[in-house]
């Protein structure tokens, strides 16, 4: 990774290939690739393959969208069914060449097995389908979730698969998974030190990841819900939505889901990288709404914690 900012991604890719879904580009952000020929800029949102060949060759897919690359001689565009070769770093060292269907086709078919294994169906093996398909295959136009969350949160397509969503009063519509009736959130998986993050939590759900990392959970007649932020929000990304709450035995520790209006302090860095800490000014236990939940606080050793054990062995209530 060279940088990643919130309008700007620029990745280095110095050997093997990559495969690159770009889903949304808005005005001025900027998604580039930088290889040892030269760097590629992704103009459009679409499906892109970068590779090297045994001649240590820079190959440029554009299975969708608009590609440009950027040399030292220059610039130039690489359409939709195109492949660049990138010879050299100059414009006389390029070769430009519709891409073969047969292998654009397995490169497709390929990623989207991978991507959407619950659902996709084996389409686009062949090329020609997917480039007469208007959607490419996306899920925002199939899955329900897509309406109540925003698409940019990773992971929205799993929901419908392992839950359902239902307008809860007070909240709009909410996501619940489809699990056991004493189940409770962030309990099935394990807590890891993620730099710079700190405390992240790692589900072992297969659902598990933007319910954890984005919006809030509430309890609504003894059944837990996932309250996203509204669909025309811009999400942000957290380790784990969750307060620490105080016990009076300092060899365990305690936390508990946090719901819609609780305050939550990130232990992000800022963008000049210095620590925001949390403090008792802006995390206050008495008003958390999930604390009077029963079985809501999930208690575990404090060397369990630091080892990573799942609490569902160490769950004390």
């Amino acid at each position: 990774m060279v940088s990643l900012g919130d309008r700007r991604t620029q990745l280095a890719l110095r050997d093997g290939s990559a495969m690159f879904d770009v889903g949304y580009l808005d005005s001025g952000e900027l998604f580039e690739v930088a290889t040892p020929r030269g760097a590629i800029d992704f103009d459009q949102p679409g499906l892109y393959n970068v590779g090297f060949d045994n001649n240590g060759n820079v190959l440029v897919s554009v299975l969708s969208g608009l590609a440009r690359v950027v040399g030292l001689g220059g610039t130039g565009e690489i359409n939709k069914g195109e492949m660049l070769t990138l010879l050299g770093q100059t414009a006389a060292e390029v070769a430009l060449s519709r891409l073969n269907g047969q292998d654009a086709g397995r490169q497709v078919d390929d990623y989207y097995r991978y991507q959407y294994p619950n659902s996709y169906d084996g389409r686009y093996n062949n090329y020609d389908a997917y480039l007469s398909d208007p959607y490419y295959y996306d899920p925002s136009r199939r899955n329900v979730s897509y309406q109540y969350a925003s698409s940019s949160i990773p992971g929205i397509n799993d929901l419908d698969y392992y839950g359902d969503w239902q307008n809860v009063d007070g909240y709009g519509h909410a996501w619940r998974p489809r699990v056991e009736a004493d189940w409770v959130p962030y309990q099935q998986g394990t807590w890891t030190n993620d730099y710079p993050y700190g405390p992240t939590w790692v589900s072992s759900e297969p659902w598990g990841y933007a319910p954890y990392h984005y919006g809030r959970w509430a309890n609504v007649g003894n059944q837990w819900y996932w309250i996203p932020d509204a669909v025309n929000t811009t999400p942000t990304y957290a380790p784990a939505l969750v307060a620490f709450v105080p016990l009076n035995d300092s060899n365990q520790i305690g936390w508990v889901p946090l719901g819609p209006g609780d305050s939550y302090a990130p232990r992000f860095y800022d963008n000049n990288w210095q620590p925001r800490y949390l403090t008792r000014a802006n995390v206050v236990p008495a008003q958390l709404i999930n604390l009077a939940i029963p079985g809501a606080v999930t208690v575990i050793p404090v060397d369990a914690f630091r080892t990573g054990r799942r609490p569902a062995q160490s769950q004390e209530g």
